[in-house]
């Protein structure tokens, strides 16, 4: 038996997602760029002035980027999200969102400082890319730091 999938697979999923979908926020920092004020170590990349104003001593200078954009949220309940093995229960994370894929977003969310959804801070634990034919979705399993409070 052969499956064929409709045409417009990618269309139908991005409507509902614009549907029924929330903004989330993705904090990340930008790859750093040479300290303008200082000199650095060859060896080790970093300042040779730990006091340096405009870098801290790191000998690069980093930008904090705040990426907004819409995804479909599921919040963990206690049925869903988790899964048994014999190894025991395992949980999935508390939180689940999937985003139109993009080929910078992988990158961008390996390196992500943290995720807000909801108002909550969570942060990346793994993602799995999905689609029919093309890659046309990345579904992103967040986590929540109990030491963190709401923002």
């Amino acid at each position: 038996m052969i499956i064929t999938f409709p045409s417009n697979t990618a269309e139908v999923i991005n409507s509902i997602r614009e549907t029924i979908g929330r903004n989330i926020e993705i904090h990340y920092t930008s790859s750093g760029e040479v300290c303008p004020t200082c000199t650095q170590d060859t060896l080790t990349g970093r300042s040779f002035n730990p006091f340096c104003g405009t870098c801290g001593g790191l000998g690069y200078v980093t930008t904090p980027i705040t990426l907004s954009a819409l995804a479909h949220v599921r919040w963990k309940n206690n049925i869903s999200d988790s899964y048994n093995t014999p190894a025991g229960k395992i949980d999935i994370g508390n939180c689940v969102v999937t985003l139109e894929y993009d080929a910078t977003l992988p990158t961008i969310i390996e390196t992500s400082d943290y995720f807000l959804v909801d108002d909550v801070k969570l942060y990346f634990t793994e993602y799995d890319l999905r689609g029919v034919k093309d890659i046309n979705r990345i579904v992103i399993i967040l986590q929540e730091d109990p030491r963190d409070q709401r923002v």
